[in-house]
C-alpha cells in the first residue's frame, strides 16, 4: 500500500477497495439506533469496533501505533459533532473547542465523510456497513484528497506511536474520525 517514498500504491488501494467487504450481523440487524444521538454504551461499542478494525489496517500496513478508545477520546468526538457548523469543511471552532473539552492536545487531524450514514432510526447493522463503506473510500479511494484520509486512518501519520481514537456522527449526518495526542496523560478508561 505504501511506497518506499511514503507515497500510496495507486494499484493496491484499488484492489483494496473491490476485494474488502462489510460482514453483516444478525444481531446488529435487531438493535435500532439513531446515528445523531447515539448512547454512550452504543457509541463505545462503535468506537471500539472501528478503532479495532483500523488497528488491523495499521497492522497489515506494518505500523505499530494504535488507536486508544478512552472516555475522553469518544468526549472529543462529540464535542466535535455538537458543535459542528452546517458546512461541508473542517469546523476548526469546533476543533478547538474539543481539544479544549480535553485539556489540550499536542496533535490532532480529523478524517469527515457524508452520504454514508442513514438519518433517522436504522439498525446497528446498517450503521456499521456505512462506517465502514466511508472508511472503504477513505482509505482506498482518496486520490482526490492526495491520499490525506488514507494517511490519518491507516496511521502513515503516527507512524509507530499510539494516538487516541474518536468517533461521532454530527446533526448532519457527517461522520468524524478524530485522532489526536492528548497534552497531559489520559487516564480516562473506559
Amino acid at each position: 500500500f505504501v511506497t518506499e517514498g511514503k507515497g500510496i500504491n495507486v494499484k493496491v488501494a484499488e484492489n483494496g477497495l473491490k476485494i474488502n467487504n462489510f460482514k453483516h450481523s444478525t444481531k446488529d440487524e435487531s438493535i435500532i439506533v439513531t446515528p445523531t444521538n447515539l448512547t454512550f454504551e452504543q457509541q463505545k461499542g462503535v468506537n471500539i469496533w472501528i478503532a479495532g478494525l483500523l488497528n488491523g489496517v495499521r497492522q497489515q500496513f506494518g505500523f505499530k501505533g494504535q488507536n486508544i478508545v478512552t472516555v475522553n477520546s469518544i468526549k472529543y468526538a462529540n464535542t466535535v459533532a455538537e458543535n459542528y457548523w452546517d458546512k461541508w469543511a473542517h469546523d476548526l471552532t469546533a476543533l478547538e473547542k474539543a481539544e479544549k473539552s480535553i485539556g489540550g492536545v499536542t496533535m490532532s487531524s480529523e478524517s469527515i465523510g457524508w452520504g454514508y450514514i442513514p438519518r433517522g432510526e436504522t439498525t446497528l447493522d446498517n450503521l456499521k456497513n456505512g462506517i465502514y463503506n466511508s472508511l472503504l473510500s477513505m482509505i482506498f479511494d482518496d486520490a482526490h484528497s492526495n491520499w490525506g484520509h488514507a494517511r490519518q486512518l491507516t496511521g502513515m501519520y503516527v507512524n509507530n506511536s499510539n494516538d487516541y481514537f474518536g468517533f461521532s456522527v454530527d446533526k448532519n449526518s457527517i461522520v468524524h474520525f478524530e485522532n489526536y495526542e492528548p497534552m497531559r496523560a489520559d487516564n480516562s478508561e473506559l
